[in-house]
């Protein structure tokens, strides 16, 4: 559906010159867990052919191992639900459906997907193991990218996006935190975690669940509205406006603070901000921020 998108900011490549809390309630379930952690033993096999390696990084719904495949010799990053999170059933089957999903899409954008499997009490994800850093971490740093590479980011999270939903599959949660930037400058989405097939109507999409994060959610998710491709596309305009400018366009203090300024305060241009930016660039940030989403990119 992006491709409007992408072939605009093609067209502006070839003429320039040049931590956020998560919000995820489902049938009174919160994302976040404040006591469980994952404790795991390195060298583990587990599903009979990945061997679980040094601890990656945790979120709100377990941790993140490097580990190796033992069967292809090749490392991977395995991704393990808490154990209090696995034995519960809506949740484990969100988890199998990330897999599911993301083994669908073909996108060199798009962290790949290898397996879903279980070790004892423990629901787990191979997957591609990607060298490089979050955005989030290299903002956290201190990184401020020229326009130029911003708008090839951009650019190449349009690409994985407009492969998601060639598969009818809207990720919900585009943050600086789930793009992942390699060592060699390839972009890659990760954690479609609350994904959902665009077309399925169900608990995950019905009217009155907020599925995201505040700062980065479209109208329409603040809402518990149905949400398509061009949530998405709100989404990677916050984070557009944030490498531009340095910051996001809403902020608060609160999840109902954030709620209302995507709902009815206009973002300040980021040529207010930063007259260095090229106006063409201000265009796509601000039509992919419209409030209404038949107005951003189709």
């Amino acid at each position: 559906m992006p491709h409007g998108l992408v072939d605009d900011r093609t067209r502006l490549d070839d003429t320039a010159s040049v931590g956020t809390p998560e919000v995820l309630f489902v049938q009174g379930v919160s994302g976040r867990s404040p006591t469980d952690t994952v404790h795991l033993h390195h060298g583990e096999i587990w599903g009979g052919d990945f061997r679980l390696g040094p601890l990656l990084g945790r979120g709100g719904m377990g941790a993140v191992y490097k580990g190796r495949q033992l069967s292809l010799d090749r490392p991977v990053a395995i991704k393990a639900l808490k154990s209090h999170l696995s034995d519960n059933a809506d949740l484990t089957a969100r988890f199998e459906q990330e897999a599911k999903v993301v083994a669908r899409i073909s996108s060199p954008h798009v962290v790949h997907v290898h397996v879903f499997g279980k070790h004892r009490n423990h629901h787990f994800l191979a997957m591609e193991l990607v060298e490089g850093e979050d955005l989030n971490k290299k903002l956290k740093s201190g990184w401020r990218p020229a326009p130029a590479e911003t708008l090839d980011l951009m650019i190449q999270a349009a690409k994985g996006l407009m492969a998601a939903a060639e598969r009818g599959i809207v990720h919900r949660d585009i943050k600086p935190g789930n793009m992942m930037l390699t060592t060699n400058g390839l972009l890659k989405l990760m954690d479609f975690g609350l994904a959902r097939l665009a077309h399925h109507v169900g608990s995950a999409t019905s009217t009155g669940v907020v599925m995201g994060t505040g700062a980065y959610m479209s109208p329409e998710q603040c809402q518990g509205r149905i949400c398509d491709t061009r949530s998405d596309i709100y989404s990677l305009g916050v984070v557009f406006y944030e490498l531009l400018t340095g910051r996001r366009p809403f902020d608060g203090e609160t999840y109902m603070e954030m709620f209302c300024q995507h709902i009815e305060k206009d973002p300040t241009p980021p040529r207010d901000l930063d007259a260095a930016i090229p106006e063409e660039y201000q265009t796509v940030v601000m039509t992919c921020l419209a409030k209404k989403s038949e107005e951003r990119y189709q």
